[in-house]
């Protein structure tokens, strides 16, 4: 006799380089007395790939350790990516203010970021996008003429855009001198970035 029990939906996490849009935990009881439970973990990727993580045949106390467990494991994925992303401009600022230095100590021409924005730059220089602080305004980004410096424009006023990751770029300068607003992609092959505050948007 297997009767579904129960079902807990989690929210999406990116796991091991891939976005997870659902995540289930179903538990099964498995035998006629209600005391054998199976609980499996059901797993659907971007892209529509499922994989299901079942466990062995448990009673019911252990079943609800194993389920405890596997939920609060999975908020502690999260909050480890809520860290990381807390701790954002101690990277930025360094690769930003510290230009000059990595050049020199390097010896190359040109500045990290520089080589960072031609490696990427041709994923972005489109006309359509907008950029979002609550009204949508349209925001090109472009290569400077003079300079070969990749632009956004934002409101009449232009701001470098340094795109250090397929996923990820950087304002710099923006809002305001000194500051630099970091942006990732959403999830794989969307064309919309978010900070990680999630209250502006650059989209296509």
């Amino acid at each position: 006799m297997k009767q579904l029990l129960y079902i807990i939906r989690l929210l999406p996490v990116v796991a091991a380089g891939q976005t997870i849009t659902k995540d289930t935990i179903y538990v099964v009881q498995t035998t006629a007395s209600g005391t054998g439970r199976i609980v499996t973990n059901k797993v659907t990727f971007q892209g529509g790939q499922i994989r299901y993580f079942p466990s062995n045949e448990i009673d019911t106390s252990t079943a609800r350790d194993y389920v405890e467990n596997m939920i609060s494991g999975k908020f502690g994925e999260m909050a480890q990516c809520a860290q990381k992303l807390f701790s954002i401009s101690n990277l930025v600022k360094p690769l930003i203010n510290g230009e000059t230095t990595v050049k020199d100590s390097l010896e190359i021409d040109e500045s990290m970021p520089y080589y960072l924005e031609e490696k990427y730059k041709t994923l972005f220089v489109f006309s359509d996008w907008e950029f979002n602080t609550g009204t949508p305004v349209t925001s090109p980004i472009a290569e400077d003429g003079s300079t070969g410096v990749l632009e956004i424009t934002i409101s009449a006023t232009d701001y470098q855009l340094i795109p250090v990751h397929p996923d990820c770029v950087i304002l710099k300068n923006y809002p305001s001198s000194g500051s630099h607003l970091t942006m990732f992609r959403i999830y794989p092959g969307a064309d919309q970035f978010r900070d990680a505050g999630q209250t502006i948007s650059l989209s296509r």
